[in-house]
């Protein structure tokens, strides 16, 4: 049960980096394609943003889902830790000048498959709604 518990924050936690992750890139890079538009632009994302602070401190000691003392914090430090070492792993073998270009050509990877599978651009979809 630990283990699942302890699971629950991580997944908030994830929700909450994507959830920055989304207003980040809505910011710097306003002219990225995106197959998928949606409505209310960064405020969904500041809603998602607020939403998981909510429930990453419903984990926190004292409140109604709290996580176990020592046991489930013991499992969050570890995965915290484990991530720390490869992240300092893979900045001491690529780098992050490298990391930049081999996230760059992912990107171009990605949208040249968009291109392949002919996924409308956001005005193209949207035209595609009103006209229906």
């Amino acid at each position: 049960m630990w283990l699942v518990d302890a699971g629950g924050l991580a997944l908030v936690i994830a929700w909450l980096m994507v959830a920055l992750s989304f207003i980040i890139l809505r910011k710097k890079r306003p002219e990225m394609r995106r197959p998928f538009r949606v409505r209310g632009g960064t405020s969904v994302g500041w809603i998602a943003l607020l939403m998981s602070i909510g429930v990453v401190i419903l984990y926190l000691p004292g409140m109604p889902s709290a996580l176990v003392w020592p046991y489930e914090w013991i499992i969050i430090i570890a995965w915290a830790a484990l991530g720390f070492v490869f992240y300092k792993w893979a900045m001491s073998k690529y780098g992050a000048t490298n990391a930049n270009t081999l996230m760059d050509q992912e990107v171009d990877r990605i949208l040249q498959t968009e291109d392949e599978l002919a996924i409308p651009t956001d005005e193209q979809a949207e035209k595609e709604v009103y006209n229906q």
